[in-house]
């Protein structure tokens, strides 16, 4: 695993490197760990030809917890950028799943150069936030350091003990995060500005946003917008099948054959 030391936070970037080629680079959901939401997509044959790049975000996953970090979308991306350019690997086909697919749409327009193509997994495009950053926000980020974040990740793992994987994963992820970070990432989300959906639709790199076939069927959120909509602004939709919102580890054939359609594979 590589570091970057970052001197204006006092802390340390890390993130996993692999392979030759055209590089991907994957960005997680809210404060998870790039290992556990992307490793197996990642070792995929059908990406052999390619260098993986997977970033912890600062707060989780290996990196550092930084004193003073703001937790923005301008903030994430400015150290994504950081990484890119101590790697020098060029503009990268970016991957992003959930928070990771705005900050990665965040990069993109703070950095054209370095992104070749953007991949958004249901991403937030819109203020409001998915139904978790919500919840963690909802009482205010006091409450939630004092008392709230310990009793949400002892509700996910209630859940998970009685068989919702899901809720077990974000449990797993957020144990070993920053709790400061949990709630400042969902913030980013929920406060996410207007406009955001006419900046990445403005953006010329290729555009495809993909769906797990449950965000697909529900009604339209800030992270599941109407795929119409999009391809109207000249984003391409994808759905997966027979997954939810985790839609790479509930479907990873499925999440390939989307990311082969995207990179003509």
């Amino acid at each position: 695993m590589s570091a970057l030391y970052l001197d204006a936070h006092r802390a340390s970037v890390r993130w996993y490197s692999a392979g030759s080629g055209q590089p991907v680079l994957f960005l997680p959901g809210l404060s998870m760990s790039v290992a556990a939401s992307f490793f197996g997509i990642a070792a995929d044959a059908a990406l052999a030809g390619r260098q993986k790049i997977l970033v912890d975000y600062l707060g989780s996953g290996q990196s550092d917890w930084p004193q003073g970090f703001d937790y923005s979308l301008k903030a994430h991306a400015r150290v994504i950028a950081a990484v890119l350019d101590r790697i020098a690997c060029g503009p990268v086909d970016l991957v992003g799943h959930s928070m990771g697919g705005t900050v990665g749409i965040q990069l993109a327009l703070d950095f054209p150069h370095l992104v070749r193509r953007l991949v958004v997994a249901e991403g937030n495009l819109v203020p409001g936030g998915g139904v978790m950053s919500g919840r963690i926000c909802q009482d205010g980020e006091a409450a939630f350091l004092e008392e709230g974040c310990a009793r949400l990740i002892a509700r996910l793992r209630q859940k998970g003990q009685a068989g919702a994987a899901g809720a077990d994963r974000l449990a797993s992820g957020w144990q070993v995060a920053d709790p400061k970070g949990i709630f400042g990432n969902a913030q980013a989300l929920v406060a996410l500005e207007d406009g955001f959906l006419d900046r990445f639709s403005a953006l010329t790199c290729p555009k495809h946003f993909v769906y797990g076939q449950e965000g697909a069927e529900a009604p339209p959120t800030p992270d599941t917008p109407d795929p119409a909509m999009l391809e109207a602004r000249g984003i391409v939709p994808h759905v997966v099948p027979g997954a939810g919102h985790a839609m790479m580890l509930d479907n990873p054939a499925g999440f390939i054959d989307v990311l082969k359609a995207a990179f003509d594979l």
